[in-house]
């Protein structure tokens, strides 16, 4: 018997638009847990976890790791009051993959680089129907997307098809031997933009 497909989900830039909504949280977490500026000029997101943002922030800025904790709790409070104010935008087309895949019975998650509560509330805000991800790996369990992946192909053995929008994705797809489907979006054309 072929073992069963299943699709991972990257978020920000795949399946929904946030608006800059998880950049300006980030910033506030850190003011609440550390107390430190929120200047995040040339910290790159793109394809990274919140927790590789949070190391190159505390690496730039000499801060303790004593924090992270409180500054996951404090990265979601931040996070829903942004999404409260302006909600995330989903891809028409992305909701509509989503859909189709779960009428087809194929089990969908989650590889993401967000932490998990702040990747349900962006989903929650954009539309997206939470059942539909009953798993995935987070930002918050490892800095590094292949150990990521890694952890998801572990949590759902088998064939998997790895969706995002960066060259991150591509590699975390073929760190475990997954077919990648790089998508693009208009945040994609900006990183792509000569």
């Amino acid at each position: 018997m072929t073992a069963q497909l299943t699709i991972l989900w990257d978020i920000d830039g795949t399946l929904l638009d946030v608006r800059g909504a998880g950049r300006r949280a980030f910033g506030v977490a850190i003011v609440r847990a550390w107390g430190a500026t929120r200047d995040l000029s040339g910290v790159s997101f793109a394809g990274a976890t919140d927790l590789g943002v949070l190391d190159q922030v505390l690496t730039r800025a000499a801060l303790d790791d004593e924090r992270t904790r409180l500054f996951f709790d404090e990265l979601a409070i931040a996070l829903a009051g942004e999404l409260a104010h302006t909600a995330a935008r989903a891809y028409p087309a992305a909701l509509a993959a989503t859909r189709a895949l779960a009428a087809l019975g194929l089990p969908q998650g989650l590889l993401t680089g967000n932490e998990e509560r702040c990747a349900r509330l962006k989903l929650r805000s954009a539309g997206f129907d939470e059942a539909l991800f009953s798993f995935g790996a987070f930002g918050h369990e490892h800095a590094d997307r292949d150990q990521l992946a890694r952890l998801a192909a572990d949590r759902r053995p088998g064939r998997h098809v790895v969706v995002g929008d960066t060259p991150r994705d591509v590699q975390a797809a073929r760190s475990i031997g997954a077919v990648p489907a790089a998508c693009v979006t208009l945040s994609t054309r900006k990183l792509i933009r000569p």
